[in-house]
């Protein structure tokens, strides 16, 4: 009956039939059976008693025998035949009896096994037995030793070899008559056989049964025996009938169920992935169903990055274990025992996105294998739609925001070229209509303000074309070993008239660098006019060279306003100026730092921007040290301080 419902399972009418079949046929056949020989039967099995107890005696005699050294007692059964010993090395030698032949005997892969076991249990065990002999091999060890005592690890380092003694078990039953009749058998083996009298003995790990049916202790008619066979017959026809029926419906049953709850995991689990684009939403929902439906004690999905490595990206009940020590399920596996970890791959378009790894806390079989390898294909489907939304976003917003700053970017290249320009067309005017009414002086003044707007309306032009050449990726600016502090003190003496009355120091150490003499000048113009643009009239600004164990750096540093800690990651970005008061104060395009970037990057350096002390700003370019070379001579042996003085005229870019 099934429990609690009342009703009859299948198979249990023919199961019945059965059983009552068989009862009434043991019946008849126990009453047809003659009562006559009941005495002999007594008389015979009290004879097959007194053998049992004979052999139960000599095989416990055995057993003593077999824990003595035969070198100093002899073997007092019969049925022990010789005994060697085997040294750790293999080396074997024989023992008893005394003058046998020193012919080196093969040793059995059972026998290595029972020598094993012997050494590792410190008792004697039995190897498989070998036609009418049985080799039972006794671990010797260390005189300091005690077998009994030691543990397993110790027991090996100990064993100092072995004794093989071979025993044929026939032996014990020799001079033992057995009444007429009756049936002996010695077993050599775990399994057992039913006898009207038995025992067992257990021999060095290994039973042996001595089983002797008695004669007549079973007689039945022949009307008897033809009742019990068919009324058996019968009954095991009706047994394996309905067994074969319950197992073919239980097999049916269980199929039903499993493709049910497989279409209905698929069914609830679509909906479910589809109605968010957030996995943080959707993925604990499925995680809960998923546990819940399957018993599973884990539940972790990972996916790919963009590093090739897996990324954990929801876990239930722990985190996903290596890969290589999950069993990876698929549609074919038969069978997930309780408590393995294992994972289904997670695919899409063909390639691998990712995996789902679990653990149950019961047996899975194929059809609920099946049903969650359904689940992973809807949950790579939802991963892999959640990540083109992503991608799709990311790509909207970047979109977006080159957009803006492109709009930004030539709204203020629109100034930046007014500006200088608008300056040089107000003096050429001026010179042209009051030529005569101007002095020298002035005219002179005009000239170099014509001049300086000129020199920063360049800066600016090169700066753009610098930038369309970055657009187009054909800027180029291979690094060769260069005497950098020279050339820095000569670029900084060219720039004096655009950086105006500005005191300049500059401090530099001897050294060679990689780096590309016309990406030099242009990175050391963006970097000093920045640090003009920023820094106070009366403030100076310092350039120094300086030499690391690999690297070389240059340094520049104003005294300024400084930049934000949160600008400062952003600075060499494409049109990017700050909302800082000072970046909104001061005229600029947002492209000379995004420059100084890639042209420090392209001469194989790094540049990064740090707050000076105790205001200001310090820019760091680091280049690679040159090999080391001979100096040509004009360079000085030690750091040197230049101070460079500041022109007659002064005049700032665009005023």
């Amino acid at each position: 009956m099934a429990a609690g419902q009342g009703r009859v399972t299948p198979g249990a009418p023919s199961v019945g039939a059965a059983l009552a079949m068989a009862l009434v046929a043991g019946a008849s056949a126990w009453a047809v059976g003659g009562h006559d020989a009941d005495r002999t039967d007594d008389q015979r099995r009290d004879q097959a008693r007194v053998v049992v107890a004979r052999f139960e005696g000599r095989t416990e005699a055995l057993v003593r025998s077999l824990e003595l050294d035969p070198t100093v007692t002899a073997p007092t059964s019969a049925a022990v035949l010789r005994v060697e010993r085997v040294t750790t090395s293999g080396a074997t030698r024989p023992l008893w009896p005394s003058g046998a032949a020193e012919a080196a005997r093969p040793i059995s892969a059972d026998t290595r096994v029972a020598m094993e076991l012997a050494r590792d249990l410190g008792r004697p065990r039995a190897a498989s037995p070998s036609g009418d002999t049985v080799v039972v091999a006794v671990a010797e060890y260390a005189a300091a030793a005690a077998g009994s005592s030691l543990n397993t690890d110790t027991r090996r380092r100990q064993v100092a070899g072995w004794r093989l003694a071979t025993i044929a078990p026939d032996r014990l039953l020799e001079d033992v008559a057995f009444p007429a009749g009756d049936t002996v058998r010695l077993l050599l083996a775990d399994e057992s056989i039913p006898a009207d009298v038995s025992s067992t003995a257990l021999v060095a790990g290994q039973p042996w049964q001595l089983a002797i049916d008695v004669a007549g202790a079973r007689r039945l008619s022949a009307g008897a025996v033809g009742i019990l066979g068919t009324g058996l017959l019968g009954a095991l026809f009706l047994l394996v009938l309905g067994i074969r029926s319950r197992s073919a419906i239980e097999r049916s049953r269980q199929a039903t169920v499993a493709l049910e709850r497989e279409t209905r995991t698929v069914a609830e689990l679509g909906p479910l992935l589809q109605s968010s684009l957030d996995l943080a939403e959707v993925l604990p929902a499925v995680s809960i169903r998923l546990s819940d439906e399957f018993g599973l004690s884990r539940f972790a999905v990972q996916l790919y990055g963009d590093n090739g490595r897996l990324v954990d990206v929801f876990a239930l009940g722990g985190r996903s274990g290596e890969p290589q020590d999950e069993l990876v399920l698929t549609t074919g596996t038969d069978e997930l025992p309780a408590g393995v970890s294992a994972s289904l791959p997670l695919l899409r378009a063909g390639r691998t996105i990712g995996r789902l790894s679990l653990t149950a806390r019961q047996p899975l079989h194929q059809p609920q294998i099946a049903a969650l390898s359904a689940a992973a294909d809807l949950i790579a489907v939802a991963t892999y739609n959640v990540e083109l939304f992503e991608r799709e976003q990311a790509s909207v917003r970047r979109l977006r925001e080159l957009d803006q700053l492109k709009d930004a970017f030539l709204g203020t290249i629109s100034h930046e070229l007014r500006t200088p320009i608008t300056a040089i067309g107000g003096f050429v005017r001026l010179l042209r209509d009051r030529w005569d009414q101007v002095t020298d002086t002035q005219r002179l003044e005009f000239l170099e303000r014509v001049h300086r707007n000129s020199l920063s309306l360049g800066l600016l032009v090169d700066d753009l074309l610098d930038f369309a050449r970055l657009e187009r990726q054909a800027l180029n600016a291979p690094a060769s070993p260069i005497q950098l502090d020279a050339a820095v003190t000569s670029i900084v003496a060219q720039l004096g008239p655009v950086l105006g009355d500005r005191e300049i120091s500059v401090e530099v150490v001897p050294v060679r660098a990689l780096a590309n003499a016309g990406a030099l000048e242009r990175v050391m113009a963006n970097l000093l006019t920045n640090a003009n643009k920023f820094s106070p009239p009366d403030r100076r600004i310092v350039v120094r060279v300086n030499r690391q164990t690999t690297t070389a750096t240059i340094e520049v540093l104003d005294e300024g306003a400084g930049i934000a800690p949160e600008d400062r990651d952003h600075v060499f970005t494409r049109f990017y100026r700050g909302e800082s008061n000072a970046a909104r104060g001061t005229r600029g395009a947002g492209i000379g730092l995004s420059v100084v970037r890639e042209l420090v990057k392209q001469m194989g350096g790094t540049v990064a921007a740090f707050p000076n002390v105790p205001t200001g700003t310090r820019m760091v370019v680091t280049l690679t040290l040159a090999a080391a070379t001979s100096s040509d001579g004009d360079v000085p042996e030690q750091g040197h301080r230049i101070e460079l003085a500041p022109p007659a005229v002064v005049e700032r870019s665009g005023t």
